[in-house]
């Protein structure tokens, strides 16, 4: 996975979709990432992840 595909601050875009009330789901499958899942007004799903540092 290259780094230009990784979001630097997942919690930071999450809290402005939440705010937005856009519902974003959280899985923990990925060992090494902090991922989640969004859905565009279209209904296409987004990935969103990061590295974890603890």
């Amino acid at each position: 996975m290259s780094d230009d595909q990784l979001t630097r601050d997942v919690d930071a875009v999450v809290d402005r979709l939440t705010t937005s009330e856009v519902e974003v789901v959280w899985d923990n499958s990925l060992p090494g990432y902090h991922r989640c899942y969004v859905a565009d007004p279209w209904g296409n799903r987004l990935e969103l992840l990061t590295p974890q540092t603890s």
